[in-house]
């Protein structure tokens, strides 16, 4: 498979039924590390972009006074909501949760202005000075940060989740009308909704990986053989960025 990509020069963003769309492998990228963007590069762009309506800076729109926190900000998905928030939409303020001291100098890294601890997420944000944030992404279950996550989010904010809302009590945003938004970057290949709109998005991400604004998150690599291996780590909640399955024909 990869002889086939190698030889068209694209790499596959979305192979579902009969939905496929092809974009340009970024040049600085080796074949590893392309594979590790589509997924989390659209998951990360379509909820801040579509999904909370967060745009690039205009005159209309000033991101730079706004604030964004990132439950989950170490993750393959987080690295990518971090880097575009604050180095593409110029967010004022990116926040991200970290427990452990490498995963806190990844978030660092990825851009983000502070890092606090997910379980102290109100007593945290309070001391940094942001005792609630615009804009709060959260890329772990929803189920076990919700209740925290909505108290921390302004009135007329909103917040997002990439996991399944099931028991999840959308009532308590009521009365602080904040708006909850899911994503799910298979959404539009499966309910043919526009699916070229991931073939825009993953071009400008590849040109802005290969001009160096964006940086790829593949951070471990496993050979088949070790597939175990990979789904333990995975499974471990210590992963950090995206980990990658080489396949050898």
């Amino acid at each position: 498979m990869q002889e086939i990509w190698q030889d068209l020069d694209v790499m596959p963003s979305t192979l579902l039924l009969m939905n496929v769309s092809l974009e340009k492998k970024p040049k600085s990228l080796n074949w590893e590390q392309a594979a590790s963007v589509p997924l989390c590069a659209l998951t990360a762009w379509e909820g801040i972009v579509d999904g909370m309506g967060i745009t690039v800076p205009s005159e209309n729109r000033d991101n730079a006074k706004k604030s964004l926190l990132v439950i989950g900000g170490a993750g393959g998905v987080g690295s990518m909501v971090i880097q575009i928030a604050k180095k593409v939409l110029k967010i004022g303020t990116v926040i991200a949760t970290a427990s452990r001291e490498e995963t806190k100098a990844w978030c660092k890294k990825m851009g983000a202005d502070h890092v606090i601890n997910h379980n102290n997420l109100k007593d945290d944000l309070t001391k940094i000075g942001h005792p609630s944030t615009n804009y709060v992404y959260v890329c772990v279950d929803m189920n076990t940060v919700y209740d925290n996550a909505l108290e921390v989010t302004k009135p007329h904010g909103k917040l997002l989740g990439i996991t399944g809302w099931d028991g999840v009590d959308p009532s308590k945003a009521f009365y602080k009308s904040v708006t909850l938004v899911t994503e799910f970057m298979f959404a539009r290949p499966m309910h043919d909704e526009e699916p070229e709109k991931q073939a825009w998005v993953l071009n400008h991400v590849g040109e802005l990986l290969d001009k160096g604004v964006l940086v790829h998150t593949l951070n471990s690599v496993f050979e088949l053989s070790k597939l175990a291996d990979a789904h333990k780590l995975q499974d471990s909640g210590k992963a950090i960025g995206k980990i990658g399955l080489v396949v050898k024909f």
